[in-house]
């Protein structure tokens, strides 16, 4: 996996673009990965689009923005 670029990516606060990145990483993984990664951009995209609307307040969605992020570090990244 190429997680030197993904910590990078993270690091550099691209999340929507780590996540796309580990999305293509995964593909021939095993169903279960898969499906982790894509519930955890589906949960950033929902939150960013509920804060450009207004439904969700600025610290709510760094809230969920920075599980998700901790979320793909660990479950991915521990090597």
């Amino acid at each position: 996996m190429k997680y030197k670029k993904i910590r990078s990516l993270i690091a550099e606060g691209n999340i929507s673009e780590a996540i796309e990145t580990l999305i293509t990483e995964v593909e021939g993984s095993k169903i279960s990965e898969k499906n982790e990664v894509i519930l955890q951009s589906s949960r950033l995209n929902n939150t960013l689009k509920e804060k450009r609307k207004g439904l969700v307040s600025g610290e709510e969605s760094n809230l969920i923005i920075n599980q998700v992020t901790n979320g793909i570090l660990t479950l991915y990244l521990t090597e």
